[in-house]
Order: C-alpha cells, then structure tokens, then sequence
C-alpha cells in the first residue's frame, strides 16, 4: 500500500444513497488502486474492507466538514473525487502514480486532470502544463491537491461551487497549479442540486449499475435544459474562447435567466 499518497471521496450523509453505485464502478475500474481509500461523511460510515471511512460529525456546512476530514488524512497528496461522479473508464495505476510523483517532485499545490483551456495554460508541455494566475476556475474540487494548501485554502462557510469560484480569485496570486494536457479518465454525474441526472440515470441503467432512484426527484425538463446548457458551456465556450469572452457570455446567461 501506497503511503504517501491518498484517495479521498467527499462525501456527506444525506448522500449515502450513492455510495454503492460509486463504489460499484470505482472498484470495478480501478481493482488494483494502491494508494489508501478515504470516505468522508458526517455520521454515517460505508462497510468495505478497502474503504477507511472518516466521520467529521454534524454537518455545518460543506467546507467547514472538508477541514475535518483533511485533520485525519496523513499523506501529505491526496486525489479527491465526489460521490455523485461516476468513473465509467478504466483507470491506469502507472498514470496516477506519475501525476502524484510529479505533484510531490515540484511541490505543486493543484493538479487539475480535466484539462483546461488553451488560454489558461503557459506552456506547451505534453504532458503537465503551468496554469496561468488570474484565470477563473484554476480551482476545481476534483483533482490532485497538496492537503495542507487545499487546507489552509479553504474558507469555512463555502459549498463546492463558491469554492471552486471564490477559491480561483483567493489562490490568484500562487504558483503551483498545473492541468494535465487531456483527461486521464472518464466520469459521469449522477446528481445536481441533490436532483437525479438524466443522463447519468440512463448511464446506470444502460450499466446495470444499481441505484435507488426514490431517494431524491429528477430534473425537470427545464432543469435538464439549463444543465445541459450549462454543460456545453464547459465542453465548447470553455475551451475554445478567451476568460474575459466567456464571463461576458455567462453575464448574458444570467440575465436571461439561463444560467443557475
């Protein structure tokens, strides 16, 4: 086992609903993890052998939890994952190592595996590349992290969005933070605004990934709408346009009501 560097899937109570179906996927394609598997939750634990679960008590709010949770994780680098995204491609073990090793090698505060946008980076390196200071959503709550910056980071109060935000403007000024070129692998969420995705339903449906869908409603089409929208933003506006287009863009969103 792997010492030095961690997994840690964030998590709360009143989402224990979804520990099965993520657990389900993340051990069917990544058998062979070797590094130590954190759950954090409230008051709730998750029974597996390879899971060391992690209470932090009452739920006060998000970010005040995560700071508990980092308290009880020695290793000082940590991959952290959410609950409600899904793995659904294999994970290659040799590549995860290479990220952490690089993490720890250049004392990196923030590895982002989804890529970032060309007009984020300063560096055409193929494989870890700079991200530049400044740039909106240089913070993502997915990723590798040096756990004592994520800590010290960290603002008691904020929910994983105003973090990703207000973390992004906090963190303007530090170096450290690099993307991977492409994404090393390939997610699905389940749930937004503690509602059911409809294509992460179809996803476990297709998968005979088991799920209790009377938990929590669906999006409504509306809701489903705004979604997707706001997904193709991310997957095109993201990455093919200047920051300062894309806030200008998103300005326009919220004034038409579109964007949430």
């Amino acid at each position: 086992m792997n010492t030095k560097y961690a997994i840690l899937i964030l998590s709360s109570d009143k989402y224990r609903d979804l520990w099965v179906p993520f657990f389900e996927l993340f051990w069917k394609n990544w058998p062979s993890c070797p590094f130590n598997v954190y759950l954090g939750s409230n008051s709730h634990a998750f029974y597996h052998k390879r899971v060391k679960n992690i209470l932090t008590g009452k739920d006060i709010n998000w970010s005040t939890s995560y700071k508990k949770i980092l308290k009880q994780i020695p290793e000082k680098y940590i991959f952290v994952l959410l609950e409600d995204s899904i793995i659904t491609s294999k994970i290659d073990t040799a590549l995860f190592i290479k990220c952490f090793n690089f993490a720890e090698s250049n004392e990196i505060n923030h590895l982002n595996f989804t890529s970032l946008p060309s007009s984020a980076i300063t560096s055409k390196n193929p494989k870890f590349i700079p991200v530049k200071r400044f740039i909106p959503y240089r913070v993502h709550v997915i990723g590798f992290w040096k756990k004592d910056y994520l800590y010290d980071l960290l603002l008691e109060g904020e929910n994983p969005w105003s973090f990703e935000i207000m973390g992004s403007y906090r963190s303007s000024y530090d170096d450290g933070f690099y993307s991977t070129k492409y994404p090393i692998y390939s997610s699905i969420h389940l749930v937004k605004k503690n509602k059911w995705i409809q294509n992460g339903l179809q996803y476990c449906k297709d998968n005979a990934i088991g799920i209790d869908i009377s938990k929590r409603k669906s999006l409504s089409m509306f809701e489903q709408l705004l979604y997707n929208l706001h997904e193709y933003y991310f997957k095109f506006i993201y990455f093919h346009f200047d920051w300062k287009i894309r806030v200008g863009f998103m300005n326009i969103l919220r004034r038409a009501l579109l964007s949430y």
